[in-house]
């Protein structure tokens, strides 16, 4: 494909309306966004958006345009957006689905609509801590504070152990974040029974006993986060929530999924987009085997030099 026109700025226009228009040349890049399906599905955390973003089809009908919905997912350094067509569930690749062909830790918030799906044996559910943190601080009660004074530590000793290994973050959480965790439950457990779930601090108290298993297990593994943050951060996730995607059919929020899956890939990767988009589709145009397709993955870049 002709390289100035995928790297021509385009001066005024939203990140939305950057990624429709990338969806033009995105057809030969199907095969990258099937590898990046098999990276985020073999990471060791994998990262799962709870709840979809809505995709308009509009097909000039607007009294019949359908939504559909974008999931995103995050392993490793590799980013995915999967687009699942409105009423063709069966079609698609739902959260459900894919999760069937996951085996280890998935964090994400504490949402009912997984509940069934974690039964699996196969699946380890990790919970977001920072959504607590924001249930807090929405009550507005001010026997919330040491319980947020708490969250404050736990992220100050996350910054700190950032460059860790694994098995030095969890000896330093072992010794400094899980006792004031236990604190935070026992704090709970003793509000839980004057606070019902619809009350503002409720809300908060229920939701840390409701899915404690899942919310203290970044105790247990200095590989799990401590949060869903990695996904809420994406660039290319903040955009479509502002605005939905407008699609012309499945095929084109398809190819949609594939610009998203692949530009948000190089922001987790540092790589900047449209050179490696240019760079990937001259590479595939002069073919590539099918064995090495994962190498053009951004979060392999160096093997493309």
């Amino acid at each position: 494909m002709p390289r100035d026109p995928l790297l021509t700025a385009r001066q005024g226009e939203t990140l939305t309306q950057q990624l429709q228009w990338l969806t033009l040349f995105m057809d030969p890049l199907e095969p990258l966004w099937r590898a990046a399906l098999d990276a985020v599905l073999s990471a060791p955390v994998m990262h799962l958006d709870s709840r979809g973003l809505p995709v308009v089809l509009d097909d000039s009908k607007p009294l019949e345009s359908k939504l559909g919905s974008f999931w995103v997912y995050v392993g490793g350094s590799t980013a995915l957006f999967v687009y699942s067509p409105a009423g063709k569930e069966q079609d698609g690749l739902g959260p459900e689905k894919l999760l069937a062909r996951r085996q280890g830790y998935v964090v994400t918030s504490c949402s009912s609509r997984f509940d069934f799906v974690f039964q699996q044996p196969s699946l380890v559910p990790c919970g977001c801590n920072r959504e607590v943190q924001r249930l807090l601080l929405r009550s507005g009660d001010p026997r919330a504070t040491n319980a947020l004074n708490l969250f404050q530590q736990l992220y100050a000793l996350e910054d700190e152990t950032r460059g860790l290994s694994p098995e030095a973050r969890l000896s330093r959480r072992q010794t400094q974040s899980r006792p004031g965790y236990d604190d935070l439950v026992r704090w709970c457990t003793k509000l839980r029974p004057d606070e019902p779930p619809s009350s503002p601090l409720g809300r908060a108290v229920h939701h840390v006993l409701d899915h404690e298993a899942a919310l203290r297990r970044f105790l247990d593994d200095g590989v799990i986060p401590i949060d869903n943050t990695v996904i809420e951060q994406l660039p290319v996730r903040s955009a479509l929530v502002r605005k939905p995607l407008v699609a012309s059919s499945d095929a084109e929020a398809q190819r949609a999924a594939i610009v998203c899956t692949l530009w948000s890939s190089c922001l987790l990767a540092g790589v900047e987009p449209i050179t490696y988009l240019h760079d990937v589709l001259e590479r595939l145009a002069h073919g590539v085997p099918p064995g090495s397709i994962a190498e053009l993955l951004p979060s392999r870049r160096r093997a493309l030099h």
